[in-house]
């Protein structure tokens, strides 16, 4: 603006040429930048020029710049500032997600600094693509400090009010599906492809609520960590929560919408016979194979060979007075097994066991004077199968 040294006192006073014309045109163009043609009978389209100018005209920017490197140019004709100063404000719509620490270019002045609401430095996903955001420059420190920011900076009370979440886009099934990317903090996973991994967690404590809607395999290993530690089959309405240990490791709660429970991993013969695992499930199918389990039993009448009640006994045979067989059904590993006998006959009576095979072993009951005994015994057998 021109600057007239001798100020006009209305006596007499002619403004020149030179003197009159630029700061004419200075108030042309604040008006013409702001979008409008000048006409003779609007005597407001000063106003308006510093209505638009106060409404954020001259601080809002488009961004043309990648992740981390955000390069703001100006928005039509307004003017912008080619200075920095301090509360300097510029707003944009993010081109790019910003993935770490980032600088700020407006309007060409040169590349600064920017940092979060306290003077952090960004770690990433501060700036999401689309959404608009605000910063102001702190000229103590020489950077630009954002007004609104993703992450809260203080503790944050509800003040009784709940926070509703919301469902995002579906996820298809993917050997490695990215559910961090969507809206929402709720999504579907459709499809039976099966998952082995998720793509990188924004940051570590986050999570996400899946609902599965078919059937695939959900795995269990290095990069995700699920109940049982085995791996899942899910069903349509399946419900997992996926929380981020790590940016690529993640622990998961299961509910299924039949509401079974998961059961781990199934304890092998092997594992059931060494007796050690602590974390191991065991079924009905293998519990046997435990040491200190019973591998048969057999209630029976040395008179006539009829089996009251048994466990892994194929049949029991009469060879003499108060002398039996007993025939396992599942053979022991070898004949170093242990047997013990008891019977219902009341009196003095000498019981023995010997284990003849792998496969049977012999009860015999007699007198003191060896006359065999025909009354009920029972036998119960430990040992390898």
């Amino acid at each position: 603006m021109k600057q007239i040294p001798t100020k006009a006192d209305g006596v007499g006073d002619t403004l020149s040429a030179d003197e009159f014309n630029p700061n004419q045109d200075e108030l042309e163009n604040a008006v013409t930048k702001t979008g409008q043609t000048l006409s003779a009978g609007n005597t407001n389209q000063l106003g308006q020029a510093i209505s638009k100018y106060a409404s954020g005209g001259g601080g809002f920017y488009v961004d043309t710049g990648s992740a981390n490197t955000y390069v703001l140019g100006g928005i039509g004709n307004f003017l912008h500032s080619t200075v920095l100063f301090d509360g300097f404000k510029v707003s944009w719509l993010v081109n790019v997600t910003n993935t770490g620490p980032s600088t700020i270019n407006p309007n060409g002045i040169g590349v600064t600094g920017l940092v979060s609401s306290l003077g952090a430095a960004l770690t990433g996903n501060e700036l999401i693509a689309g959404a608009p955001v605000s910063a102001r420059y702190n000229l103590a420190n020489d950077e630009f400090r954002l007004l609104d920011t993703a992450r809260l900076n203080a503790v944050q009370d509800t003040n009784g009010f709940s926070i509703n979440g919301s469902k995002g886009a579906n996820v298809a099934s993917a050997t490695q599906p990215n559910i961090w990317a969507g809206d929402g903090d709720t999504l579907h996973i459709t499809g039976t492809t099966t998952i082995t991994d998720f793509t990188d967690a924004p940051r570590i404590g986050a999570w996400k609520k899946i609902i599965f809607d078919g059937i695939l395999t959900f795995t269990h290993g290095s990069g995700i960590t699920l109940p049982g530690g085995a791996n899942i089959t899910t069903a349509a309405g399946d419900i997992a929560f996926i929380y981020a240990d790590a940016v690529d490791a993640f622990r998961v709660v299961y509910h299924r919408v039949d509401g079974q429970s998961i059961v781990g991993a199934i304890a092998s013969q092997s594992e059931q016979e060494a007796g050690t695992s602590i974390v191991a499930a065991v079924t009905p199918g293998r519990q046997q194979f435990h040491p200190s389990a019973v591998k048969g039993y057999v209630k029976f009448s040395l008179a006539d060979d009829v089996i009251d009640n048994s466990y892994n006994v194929s049949s029991v045979a009469d060879v003499g007075a108060g002398i039996g067989t007993i025939n396992w059904d599942v053979n022991f590993s070898s004949a170093d097994y242990a047997v013990c006998m008891g019977h219902r006959q009341g009196g003095d009576l000498n019981q023995s066991v010997a284990i003849t095979s792998a496969g049977a072993c012999t009860a015999t009951l007699k007198n003191d004077a060896g006359t065999g005994n025909d009354t009920v015994i029972s036998v119960i057998a430990f040992g390898d199968q």
